[in-house]
């Protein structure tokens, strides 16, 4: 994960971070926690009271001035299209089509693709995944653009209410 943060998309041709950066990855146990992968547990969802995880974030933070960016953390449920018979009509549809069902079926499930914790930390930056990239295209392989003209929140990427989320 350095390299990403310091030298970025490396399919773009662009100078690394000119500063060094402490960079320091503690995410096994917290992923574990929340994941729910540690004891068989339910995974921790967010959309109201802030975790302990991120508690603690936004603590050390606020005591030591330091600035966490933490992964607002994958989704592993699939996104339901109902407008599409199956992905044959989805990668047959217009560009417009398919985004238009694919932000659709984000706010249809949005209560459900929560932030994982720590991510909800009221003192950190939370990064989601965003769909674009300057990945050249590979023979042979099945990639389809979800979003028309201007890309979109990655698929999989939790895009959460956050800290007390509106009624």
């Amino acid at each position: 994960m350095a390299s990403p943060v310091l030298h970025g998309d490396c399919n773009r041709d662009q100078a690394p971070l000119p500063r060094p950066v402490y960079f320091r990855p503690v995410y096994f146990r917290p992923v574990m926690y929340a994941l729910g992968s540690n004891r068989g547990e339910e995974p921790v969802r967010v959309s109201g009271p802030i975790s302990p995880w991120a508690r603690l974030l936004d603590y050390l933070a606020d005591r030591f001035g330091i600035l966490f960016l933490v992964s607002a953390g994958n989704v592993g449920t699939r996104l339901s299209l109902p407008e599409f018979s199956g992905s044959i009509a989805f990668e047959a549809a217009a560009p417009e089509e398919r985004q238009a069902a694919i932000l659709s079926a984000l706010a249809r499930r949005q209560a459900e693709r929560t932030l994982l914790s720590p991510a909800e930390a009221l003192n950190v930056v939370s990064v989601g995944a965003w769909h674009a990239d300057d990945v050249p295209e590979i023979k042979g392989a099945t990639r389809f653009a979800p979003y028309a003209g201007t890309p979109g929140p990655n698929i999989s990427s939790a895009l959460g209410l956050g800290h007390r989320p509106p009624a």
